[in-house]
């Protein structure tokens, strides 16, 4: 209905505007991700993202929606989050057309990728925490799911990194 507003000069489907809007989602550095009701996710506003030849919009995918995209070689990563609170990234070309998708664990891990504090804990990348300073060394723990000793020196156990989820 939103494709006839202009035509009848009638705001048709009550948003308040007559014909498309365009949100802006993330315009934090170069790159921007935004929204056209019109034609779904745009980057840098003339890209538009495609998954097998169709238009990608908040609707495309149960439960998703892009929330932060950054150029990356000759094409983007675009962040996606789902409702449930995990995390996916595609890999898309300068077409925006989807190639490929990763799963992300943590998602600190791509914090600085794309110069966002995305758990929101005021800090953009991983952190540490000390536990404990009192002598010369001190032990902390890091947003990678691992003990610090120093500052710098990552815990192991039997060649493995130790963390706070090691041991039950």
């Amino acid at each position: 209905i939103v494709d006839v507003e202009t035509f009848y000069n009638a705001d048709l489907n009550n948003d308040s505007t007559i014909g498309h809007t365009t949100n802006t989602i993330d315009a934090v550095g170069p790159t921007t991700l935004v929204y056209s009701t019109q034609n779904g996710y745009q980057v840098n506003g003339n890209v538009q993202l495609t998954y097998a030849g169709a238009n990608a919009g908040p609707n495309s995918f149960a439960g998703w929606q892009a929330i932060q995209a950054e150029a990356s070689g000759s094409g983007f990563l675009v962040l996606w989050q789902n409702t449930d609170g995990t995390y996916s990234e595609w890999v898309t070309d300068g077409s925006g057309q989807y190639i490929s998708s990763n799963t992300i664990s943590n998602v600190v891990d791509v914090e600085t990728d794309y110069n966002a504090d995305l758990n929101n804990d005021g800090t953009i990348g991983h952190k540490t925490t000390t536990i404990e300073s009192n002598g010369t060394t001190t032990l902390g723990s890091s947003t990678r799911g691992v003990y610090v000793i120093d500052g710098n020196t990552d815990l192991s156990f039997n060649n493995a990194i130790a963390g706070p989820n090691s041991f039950s």
